[in-house]
């Protein structure tokens, strides 16, 4: 009791006693039930004040619970078998019986010890008894309290042995049930995959990046490939640049045949087009071939080529910097877009795009060359008010320049970032350098939509510049322009564009797709990568080619990109950076060509460039929970600008691997750390694994991602008027470069229309003249 009271509980407590007395069904003694109603009346008006007087023994005249409960025992109980509540029930009737009739009296309360432990644990109305033992209580409350069924039963005391047994059985596996479904109840529902919403909004306007390469990367009539030198001498080495003009093909079987049916028995694919060439009957007809080109371009020059071939030593970059397509107006021919500036007093016109501050300088692909991008620019907030360059990062950057709960910036490698922004200190506003000129960089903008109000390319496809037997190779069989849309993310994916052949008109209408997931451990995605995952993974290819086929060092992969690798013509020339190393290998040697082929089918068959995360678990839930083979690319580092995961994943020197077709991506440890074979046994006693080099292709998907995609193409055929038009444009133009640089074109198809009188063209109606 905490505090005097007024007790006024009369009812409650006549309710109380009659429960206690039969349970009120009218079996009560009637003698006993006046006797307690007195001693109740004495009680209505009665303040209770504690007294915990422990020295006190004497106790005054009381009325005695247990004996109104020996001489009318409730139904179903033992006789003389008192219970906890008559006991307190007791206590609270220890009162004077002398002083009956006295209004107002005070009741001494006995000591009273403080609750026990379930008491105070779970607290509430079912409290133990002063001198009532855990176990009673316990008993007193799961027999016949508790509703948590087959508890009761445990504890009941007329069961026997075996039924208690039988009980805590089921009660155990219940238990165990109950514990199973809700653990993976909440494994499912942590493990799910995220539900996506799709949902369409028209964007601002803004045309995706716009890649331009030719089908045919190396243009087959430059003039080093004819040379006398390599054609008696080193005919082998020049006839993947040969034009299709210049080769003869055998009409001879190459392949065997079975003596009696005539059935092929093995068959040479078109890949392996140079085993079908006649060489002396080429030769003969590489004398007479007249269509060559002057192809040089700086230190790229005939003579430089022909060392390199002579020498056996010609570098993929070696022939493209003199080959290819180097020079963007060879390849692109007309331009045109909507001029998007405001305060331009052709806002809203079509104006041409075919400067320096629309167009990437030019970078090479593996497969297609030499690549031209429109809008390089793209994504960087250019033109928004700034204070620091930070504020003008490309969005790309932005997630990997933040450290977690901090407000520092990371130190990413420069060639993990997408460069090219900065805030300029005086006009307080975000510039790009990204593109070609430098400066004052321009992105194309769609101010309405609907056809032609986009962009207008106009490309050059060259097919009579196609190298027959280098596009053999590589498996293109016609000749035309590659077309691919694109953000930054997705810059070398080229191979994923659209093809469109010579003498085509094609009207692309482009969607822009934007997913939104929930990184680890929802989904394996990644805040702050800016490479889509395949580019990535080729990435990693090229990086084990050059690697176990050229012997180049690569190092520092960062954000699955290399650091880049300097390049020259010579050790005087200019240092030239790129970030392909393969580009450096010497494709000239068959071993080499060989060895690429292999990595090719080793990446195929699960060897190398897995999931970099394979072998690897991350926690979650404060690490109660783990999951195992899914990226965690959240928590970055300040120092490296990379997550804990993927510096730990790079780290890994060998690991085990088991190839698909003996199930390794069922395997357990495929992709484990390993120093030796004996560490990679088999988790389901089949073939047991190989400790390998690891090439990891640590390549989550970004958590925001937006890809710009083909909804439709129509294409018809140019129009022979167009045809026309276009024709004497180009003539036109070859013929006054002709007089002006004193040289040939480098096209095939277009020649000067006049022959030259004294170093002049001839001035007749019919040619192209300064008038």
């Amino acid at each position: 009791v905490a505090e005097p009271k007024t007790l006024q509980t009369t009812n409650w407590i006549m309710e109380y006693v009659s429960s206690l007395f039969g349970g009120g069904n009218g079996d009560e003694d009637p003698a006993c039930i006046e006797a307690l109603e007195e001693r109740v009346s004495q009680l209505e008006f009665t303040n209770v004040s504690p007294a915990f007087h422990k020295s006190n023994k004497e106790e005054p005249e009381a009325l005695s619970v247990p004996a109104l409960v020996e001489s009318t025992p409730a139904k179903g109980r033992a006789k003389n078998k008192s219970r906890p509540e008559d006991e307190d029930l007791q206590a609270i009737f220890n009162l004077e019986a002398k002083n009956s009739n006295v209004e107002e009296q005070t009741i001494e309360i006995p000591d009273v010890p403080s609750p026990k432990a379930p008491y105070r644990v779970w607290g509430g109305p079912i409290m133990p008894a002063s001198d009532e033992t855990f176990w009673a209580w316990a008993t007193r409350v799961l027999g016949g309290v508790t509703s948590a069924h087959g508890i009761n039963r445990l504890v009941d005391p007329d069961n026997g042995v075996l039924r208690v047994v039988i009980w805590l059985g089921i009660v155990v596996a219940c238990s165990y049930a109950l514990v199973f479904f809700v653990e993976s109840t909440l494994r499912g529902f942590l493990s799910a995959g995220v539900v996506r919403d799709i949902t369409y909004s028209l964007h601002d306007g803004t045309l995706p990046m716009t890649t331009v390469c030719n089908e045919s990367p190396i243009r087959c009539g430059c003039e080093a490939f004819y040379d006398e030198r390599v054609r008696d001498n080193y005919l082998d080495r020049v006839l993947p640049f040969l034009c299709k003009d210049a080769l003869v093909f055998k009409e001879a079987m190459v392949d065997p045949l079975d003596s009696v049916t005539g059935q092929r028995l093995s068959y040479t694919t078109l890949e392996s087009l140079e085993t079908m060439v006649d060489l002396q009957e080429t030769r003969a007809k590489m004398r007479n071939f007249t269509r060559t080109i002057n192809c040089d371009s700086g230190v790229f020059t005939k003579e430089w080529v022909l060392q390199r071939l002579v020498d056996g030593n010609l570098r993929q970059m070696d022939v493209i910097k003199y080959a290819g397509y180097t020079h963007r107006d060879d390849l692109i021919k007309e331009c045109k877009t909507v001029d998007n500036t405001a305060s331009s007093k052709t806002f809203g016109h079509p104006i041409s795009c075919m400067d320096d501050r629309w167009w990437s300088p030019p970078w090479v692909d593996t497969t297609h060359g030499v690549c031209h991008t429109l809008s390089p620019c793209h994504g960087f907030p250019v033109g928004q008010a700034c204070d620091n360059d930070q504020e003008c990062e490309h969005e790309l950057n932005y997630e990997a320049l933040k450290t977690r709960n901090s407000d520092s910036l990371s130190n990413l490698p420069p060639h993990a970032k997408v460069t090219g922004g900065y805030c300029h200190k005086e006009l307080k506003t975000c510039i790009c350098t990204a593109c070609a000129a430098g400066t004052d960089c321009i992105t194309p903008k769609q101010l309405n939509p609907g056809r032609g109000r986009g962009i207008r390319l106009g490309v050059w496809a060259g097919v009579e510049a196609d190298a027959v037997i280098s596009s053999a190779r590589a498996s293109r069989w016609h000749s035309g322009i590659i077309f691919h849309l694109h953000s930054h993310a997705d810059t070398h994916s080229v191979s994923q564009g659209m093809s469109i052949g010579a003498g085509q008109v094609s009207d692309v209408t482009v969607q822009l797709h934007e997913l939104k997931e929930k990184a680890f451990p929802y989904t394996g995605c990644s805040p702050t990568y800016n490479v889509a995952p395949d580019v990535c993974r080729t990435n990693c290819l090229l990086r084990a080619q050059a690697t176990n086929c050229c012997g180049q060092t690569v190092t520092n992969i960062s954000k699955g990109k290399f650091e880049p690798l300097v390049y020259s013509a010579t050790k005087e020339s200019e240092k030239i950076l790129i970030h392909n190393p393969v580009l450096l290998c010497n494709i000239l040697d068959p071993e080499v060509r060989s060895c690429f082929h292999q990595q090719v089918q080793a990446m195929a068959t699960g060897q190398i460039c897995q999931n970099g995360a394979l072998g690897m678990t991350a926690g979650y839930l404060a690490d109660l929970m783990y999951k195992s083979n899914m990226y965690d690319d959240r928590f970055i580092s300040t120092k490296t600008g990379l997550s804990k995961m993927e510096v730990q994943s790079q780290a890994i020197q060998k690991q085990c691997v088991w190839t698909f077709d003996v199930g390794g991506e069922t395997e357990t440890d495929n992709g484990k750390s390993c120093l030796k074979d004996n560490e990679c046994k088999s988790s389901q006693g089949k073939v047991d694994g190989k400790c390998m080099e690891a090439f990891r292709a640590f390549c989550p998907s970004r958590c925001l991602s937006r890809q710009y995609t083909i909804s439709s193409v129509a294409t018809a055929t140019i129009a022979p008027a167009t045809l026309a038009l276009l024709a004497a444009r180009e003539l036109a133009l070859v013929s006054m470069q002709s007089e002006i640089l004193k040289t040939e074109p480098k096209t095939l198809a277009f020649k000067p229309r006049c022959a030259r009188v004294n170093g002049h063209l001839t001035d007749t109606p019919d040619c192209f003249t300064p008038a």
